[in-house]
């Protein structure tokens, strides 16, 4: 017999399983995109004070159907696409099918809760490692979904031990990422529930400006303004800094780059991509509207949501938060982000003291040398 053996059933499941979910905060961000991709307008995430031994994620969405009860956490089964090709024409935040089956293989116990419209009462299922459902019964609850994780990464000593010394770490990241969601959804209501600490509850916005008042707070938010603009095919909506806005104000707590395409969050300095030429565009704007000589612009506040369906892969990274574009696209929403930041406040930002020169290096755009700008005094 050869050294190369298959592995177990259950080994591949485990591998899979703690590669898409790293710590409880991941677990929370999987079960947030399903309620959105659900039509959610209020979601609501209860957890323990540790965040390990209760994760529940609670929504008004459509719910699960009765006939997709038994494959909803099952390994790659989804109902988001059904073949390679749909993610060219993605619509939603998941597409995988891995999440809540890795969430079951985790945990030490799972159940769901769900509701479709038409349907007398909701039915609670108890859920196996493997996903299947091993019972089921009706239980009085609204229109939605319910999934409640218990024992989370009990399975992962190391990581448990690593989640445990780093709580607060992972609390901030949560508080961060409910904020985020948030903003890309301004109309649903996100409420946080942590054992032991503060609620936070985000009530449906208006629009965006109003959203972002709401995370950050007024004194950064007016330093903003709304400005967007549409070429390509391609739309942009973003709340930026004002012309010579208070760039300490832009640094408060919670103000960070909330870039989105399509809905999706993305990092913005993960490599050397699209997303991260265009945060590096805003920094060097913000620094040439300093009036602080020492001003030091490292996170100011951004919002940027990028429309574009269809012209990316978003099957970049585990965690979704990347995105890919091929150069011609790129090369668009970096000129029509740049004539965006040009025009705010209705006088001309800044130009350019050489053109700016991309240059493609492999799949992804590289700026062949650093953006300049001359201030343009009005």
């Amino acid at each position: 017999m050869g050294s190369i053996q298959p592995l177990p059933s259950d080994t591949i499941r485990a591998l899979g399983s703690s590669q898409t979910l790293t710590d409880p905060v991941s677990v929370i961000k999987e079960l947030i995109e399903n309620s959105l991709d659900a039509k959610a307008t209020q979601i609501t995430i209860e957890t323990s004070a540790n965040l390990l031994d209760l994760i529940q994620v609670k929504d008004n969405g459509f719910g699960i159907s009765a006939a997709d009860r038994p494959l909803a956490f099952k390994r790659n089964c989804t109902s988001k696409i059904t073949d390679f090709s749909d993610l060219n024409e993605l619509t939603t935040l998941g597409f995988r099918g891995e999440a809540l089956a890795s969430a079951a293989e985790l945990a030490q116990k799972t159940i769901f809760i769900t509701r479709c419209e038409g349907e007398p009462v909701a039915e609670v299922y108890d859920v196996t490692r493997d996903g299947s459902i091993s019972g089921k019964r009706p239980i009085g609850a609204p229109l939605g979904t319910t999934i409640r994780v218990e024992g989370i990464l009990k399975r992962l000593p190391v990581r448990m031990e690593n989640a445990l010394k780093n709580t607060q770490s992972l609390i901030k990241r949560l508080r961060s990422l409910v904020a985020t969601y948030y903003l890309s959804h301004p109309k649903c209501r996100f409420g946080l529930k942590i054992k032991g600490q503060r609620d936070t509850v985000y009530p449906p916005s208006k629009n965006v400006p109003e959203a972002v008042m709401k995370v950050v707070g007024k004194e950064a938010s007016t330093q903003c303004e709304w400005i967007d603009t549409e070429r390509y095919g391609i739309k942009v909506e973003a709340f930026i800094a004002k012309r010579f806005a208070d760039v300490a104000a832009l640094h408060k707590e919670w103000c960070a780059p909330y870039i989105y395409v399509d809905g999706r969050p993305v990092a913005a300095n993960r490599r050397q991509t699209t997303i991260t030429i265009i945060w590096k565009m805003y920094r060097t704007y913000v620094k040439a509207f300093s009036t602080a000589e020492d001003a030091r612009v490292t996170n100011p506040l951004l919002y940027l949501h990028l429309r574009c369906p269809g012209m990316y892969d978003a099957n970049i990274e585990p965690g979704k938060d990347d995105v890919l574009f091929d150069n011609s696209k790129a090369l668009k929403i970096i000129t029509l982000v740049e004539d965006l930041f040009n025009a705010g406040s209705s006088k001309q930002r800044f130009n350019k003291s050489q053109s700016c020169d991309y240059t493609c290096s492999g799949s992804f755009l590289e700026p062949a040398d650093s953006i300049k700008y001359i201030i343009i005094t009005v």
